[in-house]
């Protein structure tokens, strides 16, 4: 909540723009949301593949009550999104659309350094592929003025993580 609210205010208040200068908008994005859907679709093989090995088993989910059933699992991805909308909203709304004006595309680049380091802790593989999907969600926040079809990916994206964890490990616990 917090990257978005502190980052909503600085856009408000301090630096007087509109919320959707920032992609902080859905009006006039739903042509791109196809691009997303397909997005999913290439992920689906690699998460299920991903699913296979011990580092995200041993990782995912995060909240390990969430494997004792399905109450547990959707009030936890229910807050597993928040987080998702926080994390686009700061790094492909409030950094990527913040510092377009000055860099340009180079803005996709100064964002995805700080991205990247958000995930150092997870699989070695999810930290190294945060780059390029970082660089793409960032484009495509620009290109549709929009980073809210991202933030839909990256939960779903999560999501399927979880549920394949929990899948790889003989089910829910309850």
């Amino acid at each position: 909540m917090i990257r978005i609210l502190i980052p909503l205010l600085v856009i408000v208040l301090w630096i007087n723009r509109r919320p959707s200068d920032f992609g902080y908008r859905l009006r006039g994005v739903t042509s791109h949301a196809w691009i997303y859907l397909v997005m999913f679709l290439v992920m689906l093989p690699l998460l299920t593949a991903a699913s296979f090995l011990p580092a995200f088993q041993a990782k995912y989910p995060m909240y390990e009550e969430a494997a004792l059933g399905l109450r547990h699992f959707g009030l936890w991805e229910i807050a597993y999104g928040i987080q998702f909308m926080g994390v686009e909203a700061f790094f492909r709304g409030f950094l990527t659309f913040g510092l377009y004006p000055r860099f340009g595309y180079l803005s996709l680049f100064i964002m995805v350094v700080p991205y990247a380091l958000v995930h150092v802790g997870k699989p070695p593989i999810e930290v190294f592929m945060a780059v390029p999907a970082g660089l793409l969600l960032g484009y495509l926040a620009l290109k549709s003025r929009s980073w809210v079809f991202g933030a839909l990916l990256h939960w779903a994206v999560g999501i399927t993580m979880d549920a394949l964890a929990i899948w790889q490990a003989g089910g829910f616990r309850s």
